[in-house]
């Protein structure tokens, strides 16, 4: 078994360990994807942006515990099951799903969680594009219940729980250019934070939302704030626009446009500014 990742000897694994909510995960930021230009960015359409989906069909192995786990250094992948990303195991033949209204589905020994801990150890190849050399690379699980570890080409990455929260990890140095990288993730069915997640619902576990890559370039936005407020009379609003900068500062634009298309107003100025905009009722729809 691969005793690195869980902390032992002489630790709580993560999974159990109330100290631990996540291990080198990014900091949360607004949802969204970067595009070569305006025009694609107006097509709502991912596929345009610079993204690279990790969906598909993964190799899989199913353990009743992560004690029994396989070590990543010597699993023989190839012989490993199939499973469709994003999904619930439970949904595609491993283990049993749980619904709960008040009682756990699990062994009640706060904080601890019990080692009988069923466990889905995940692994797949990609290759990162040419064109994005140089960028950092980041790798986003929407999704993941109830906590997972990552693995790229061998090195521990980083660690992550909160079933419903993304999850991010600059694996920029991870990475061996012009290769297939070797991605591997290792699911718990239980961990300390489900004691809270209890709640009438049924129990299902996995990688259940999306996982991609995408690539931020020396100078980029990684995050952004809108604040929009109305006047007590709804003819006039006030709209402010705080944007993050990673890397050096350098000039930022803003182009503000109508539901139709049509341009409201265009900014330019320094990245270390806060847009701010007075709307008149003609400029806003409610």
């Amino acid at each position: 078994m691969d005793l690195s990742a869980m902390g032992f000897p002489g630790a709580l694994p993560d999974w159990s360990n109330l100290n631990i909510l996540h291990r080198n995960t990014l900091p949360a930021r607004a949802h969204f994807y970067t595009y070569p230009n305006q025009e694609s960015a107006l097509s709502f359409n991912r596929e345009q942006s610079y993204f690279q989906s990790l969906n598909g069909t993964w190799k899989f192995h199913y353990d009743i515990s992560p004690l029994d786990a396989p070590i990543w250094q010597t699993a023989n992948t190839s012989s490993w099951d199939d499973i469709e990303v994003p999904g619930m195991w439970q949904l595609q033949g491993y283990g049993h799903p749980h619904y709960a209204n008040i009682d756990y589905p699990f062994s009640v020994t706060p904080p601890n969680v019990s080692y009988v801990n069923p466990t889905g150890s995940y692994w797949r190849q990609f290759e990162v594009p040419d064109e994005w050399d140089g960028d950092q690379i980041r790798l986003r699980f929407e999704g993941v219940d109830s906590a997972f570890h990552v693995w790229v080409n061998g090195e521990e990455v980083g660690y992550g729980q909160g079933s419903r929260n993304p999850s991010e990890f600059d694996i920029t140095d991870y990475l061996t250019p012009g290769k297939a990288n070797d991605l591997a993730v290792r699911v718990y069915q239980w961990s300390d934070g489900s004691y809270i997640e209890d709640q009438d619902q049924w129990w299902l576990s996995g990688i259940f939302r999306d996982v991609y890559l995408i690539p931020f370039s020396e100078s980029s936005i990684v995050d952004f704030q809108v604040d929009s407020e109305l006047s007590d009379s709804f003819d006039e609003g006030t709209f402010t626009v705080n944007v993050t900068i990673q890397g050096k500062e350098g000039d930022l634009a803003i182009s503000l446009l109508s539901p139709n298309g049509s341009a409201i107003d265009d900014w330019k100025g320094s990245s270390s500014e806060i847009y701010a905009k007075n709307l008149s009722g003609d400029d806003f729809h409610i």
